[in-house]
């Protein structure tokens, strides 16, 4: 998923993880406290079929809804992936209008099943 709403965000100010291809970078059961960013290269989702690449997020409905990942995501190249806590995602959600974050967790929560 292309993460548009995080356009403001100076990226290059938070933690990055190089993958080498084929390494998992979230794993199933990987914990929602920081949204996966693809900041180079592109990973799969092999359950699924998805491929995120650059400026795309891992796991968006699951961080949203504070819920473990429900698939893993696979380095389909090289790649590098930033780690942004959840403030700095609430803080670039909330910045047109406060209720986005709210919005966001309920129909996150919905679509993993946590409701």
């Amino acid at each position: 998923m292309r993460a548009d709403f995080l356009d403001g965000i100076d990226i290059a100010g938070f933690p990055r993880q190089q993958f080498a291809r084929g390494a998992m970078v979230v794993g199933p059961d990987a914990g929602a406290d920081r949204l996966a960013y693809v900041a180079a290269g592109s990973v799969r989702n092999p359950a699924s079929g998805a491929r995120i690449g650059p400026g795309g997020v891992l796991a968006l409905p699951e961080f949203l809804a504070e819920s473990a990942a429900r698939a893993p995501w696979i380095a389909c190249e090289p790649c590098t992936v930033a780690h942004l806590p959840r403030e700095a995602v609430r803080a670039a959600l909330a910045a047109g209008d406060p209720i986005t974050w709210t919005l966001a967790r309920i129909l996150a929560l919905e679509a993993v099943g946590a409701a």
